[in-house]
């Protein structure tokens, strides 16, 4: 979904546009702000805002933990920043070193700057080991839509905050996973949101919520028979 700035919408509301014109519009913002994915969000060009938002934002422990389910640890942040609760065993300082001109040989988990969104997830799907990503939801874009069904598997998350902020995040996140391990990255990611295979659009429900349904079902149909 596409956010709305507060300059647009007072613009469109001005312009009493026709359908045609408020559509051109539309169009013209996009191609503006394709420039860099989510740049409106990640960098704060915004009324008010400061000119550059920092790109150093911290994943939370529960998007860490899931990486620990699934490998044990992670191997590679190839965006990693001080203070960062990744933990891995290597990494890039994110921005002394430009991960996008070097191969990722490792287990990887990705917490790209968002401003930089697509040139980071086109260099994803060059490298062959198993990567786990945090990202902003894009799907009004090809290049996104592209990158999430080459994927194994991805859950669309429930609203999380980063670290150190008391509020969540102010647009949808997706946890994407490239991988043979689709159902196992599902097990231990979908406590998270949705999960969803693309080879599967049926969402998949783990065991524990499985019954849970089950056991609801069972209930409703007592209570319909009369038990």
């Amino acid at each position: 979904m596409r956010v709305l700035l507060d300059e647009e919408r007072a613009l469109e509301e001005t312009l009493g546009a026709t359908k045609a014109e408020a559509e051109a519009h539309a169009l013209a913002w996009d191609a503006f702000y394709d420039q860099s994915a989510m740049r409106g969000l990640a960098t704060g060009n915004r009324p008010g805002k400061p000119a550059e938002r920092k790109q150093e934002i911290l994943t939370p422990q529960v998007i860490v933990d899931v990486c620990a389910k699934l490998w044990g640890r992670i191997e590679l942040d190839p965006c990693y920043c001080d203070g960062a609760l990744t933990n891995p065993l290597y990494s890039f300082t994110y921005p002394a070193v430009d991960a996008l001109k070097v191969e990722w040989g490792y287990k990887a988990f990705i917490n790209p700057p968002y401003k930089d969104l697509k040139a980071w997830l086109a260099h994803g799907r060059e490298q062959k080991f198993e990567q786990i990503w945090l990202v902003p939801v894009r799907t009004h874009r090809k290049w996104f839509r592209a990158w999430r069904d080459s994927l194994g598997a991805y859950v669309e998350m429930d609203p999380i905050a980063f670290v150190g902020y008391d509020q969540v995040f102010p647009a949808p996140l997706m946890l994407g996973y490239k991988g043979k391990k689709a159902t196992d990255f599902l097990a231990a990611a979908s406590h998270l949101g949705s999960g969803y295979s693309p080879d599967n659009d049926v969402p998949y429900i783990s065991p524990e919520r499985s019954r849970e349904l089950m056991a609801s079902i069972s209930g409703l149909n007592s209570v319909a028979r009369g038990y």
